[in-house]
């Protein structure tokens, strides 16, 4: 039996059963508990003087529930899907084949989006997902049961449509919601939860990496990849480079003189990661110094730095880099807190005493690379007088806030006195630096094209240790995959 409802002058399906107004509402209460009540209140008030069931009283077959899902899923004017699917699970019949099958299509005209829990059968369906392109990610933190699921379907002609089902005690009953309003708050709860939540291929790289007990060696890392007992082939090479860079590049410092390019290359490696599905945090010591600087120019207490000194256009000078070693400090602190927090970290600074500078680091080098991004000094004097955007001030309510830019004037005496040239080949010729510094010459101005083979050089340089050859997890030959 399927009884039709009218939400908001749409038309909702409750699948073999009643539903109420109250179940939906104690529903999303339970689990979106970022919607505030007022906005169940209003979606109560909303559909409360519609034609709506009283009651849901019946639960369908899992088999009714799926077909549901396959159907929807089968229709070509589709081009977005987020699911929610706390159970998912691998192809272990026809039905489910069949799903995924759709949702590679959706893919193929769109996108695709799985959130999923942290059990094996969720990694090993995610899995599954990740072959056919699907982006795939884990919510440890965020989920805390598996009774809701939902799969938010999207078009180009408002027809958007959302099945919403609760699993109780091996029954499902679930409810088809048509219309932009219902299905917005499912939508929210789906961004947020997907904005904390983590790749797929990157839970599997920290599992892989915890088996391993903390060694960083290709070869542990490879045993520990086959104990995991998970059919990575399919998906290997996406799992290997997380493991590469959270293993020997879990930091990539961007360092160079003003002008030569470092926010440009940082950016773009930000951008080359974020394609490999690897979340990075960017981090420059510029706004520390420029915290310093600010302090002392309004002369706060206690005094933080002395060695500042104004320019016009938002512009500041030191005497010497002594006076930015509280920014390389306080920048040190921000690289250690995103180690826990993020995969890679890409922090950028300017020093032209970068063996004193990076001492700061010395215990933790094994899991750094160093990008030096260089140009002649004709070439990096023209880009900074050619780049300059000053800083802007803006007012909130009883705030003033400051707003630095990458592209920051400095003044000619700073360029002259402090960065004609730098130490940079002593630090590669240190024992504990050596083969960890990469060269990046940032000499024409093509578009970024010499930046970018430059980073496929670097993206080799890390991964190429965590092939092993041509061994995959179960002994098979990576050509024949």
């Amino acid at each position: 039996m399927i009884a039709r409802v009218a939400l908001g002058g749409a038309a909702g399906t409750a699948l073999a059963g009643n539903a109420t107004t109250t179940w939906l509402l104690g529903l999303a209460g339970t689990v979106l508990g970022g919607i505030t009540v007022a906005t169940l209140v209003a979606l109560a008030k909303w559909t409360g003087h519609r034609r709506v069931p009283t009651a849901l009283v019946h639960k369908v077959r899992r088999k009714t529930y799926m077909g549901a899902v396959l159907a929807e899923s089968k229709r070509t004017d589709v081009v977005t899907l987020d699911v929610l699917a706390p159970r998912l699970t691998p192809a272990a019949n026809p039905m489910i084949t069949n799903i995924q099958t759709a949702w590679k299509q959706i893919t193929a005209r769109g996108q695709v989006r799985v959130l999923t829990l942290e059990t094996r059968d969720c990694l090993e369906g995610g899995l599954e997902l990740l072959k056919d392109g699907i982006n795939v990610r884990v919510a440890r933190r965020d989920l805390d049961s598996d009774s809701l699921s939902y799969h938010l379907f999207s078009t180009r002609r408002s027809t958007d449509t959302a099945i919403v089902n609760h699993h109780q005690d091996s029954t499902d009953r679930p409810v088809r919601l048509n219309g932009i309003g219902p299905i917005q708050i499912f939508s929210k709860h789906f961004e947020t939860i997907w904005g904390a939540a983590s790749p797929l291929e990157a839970v599997i790289a920290e599992q892989i990496l915890d088996k391993a007990h903390g060694c960083r060696e290709p070869a542990e890392v490879w045993q520990a990849l086959k104990d995991t007992r998970l059919n990575l082939e399919p998906c290997l090479e996406r799992v290997l480079w997380h493991l590469a860079f959270r293993s020997s590049s879990s930091v990539v410092f961007v360092v160079g003189l003003p002008g030569s390019g470092k926010s440009r290359v940082r950016r773009i490696l930000a951008q080359r990661l974020e394609e490999l599905g690897i979340q990075s945090r960017e981090l420059t010591d510029y706004l520390y110094a420029f915290r310093d600087f600010l302090h002392g120019q309004i002369k706060l207490e206690p005094p933080r730095v002395d060695g500042f000194e104004a320019y016009p256009g938002g512009a500041f000078a030191v005497r010497d880099e002594a006076a930015l070693k509280p920014a390389l400090q306080a920048l040190e602190g921000a690289v250690r807190d995103s180690l826990k927090e993020s995969e890679i970290t890409i922090a950028e600074f300017a020093r032209s005493a970068h063996v004193a500078a990076f001492d700061q680091f010395d215990d933790i080098r094994l899991r750094c690379w160093i990008l030096y991004v260089q140009a002649p000094a004709e070439l990096r004097s023209a880009r900074l007088s050619r780049r300059v955007e000053p800083p802007e001030l803006s007012v909130e309510g009883r705030s003033v806030i400051v707003t630095p830019s990458d592209n920051h004037r400095l003044p000619s005496n700073a360029e002259r006195s402090l960065y004609t040239n730098d130490d940079i080949e002593q630090l590669e010729r240190s024992p504990h630096w050596r083969g960890r510094v990469i060269r990046i010459d940032n000499d024409l101005n093509d578009g970024g094209a010499k930046i970018n083979a430059a980073i496929e050089h670097f993206k080799a340089k890390v991964i190429d240790p965590y092939r092993l050859g041509d061994r995959t997890p179960h002994g098979a030959s990576r050509n024949q995959q």
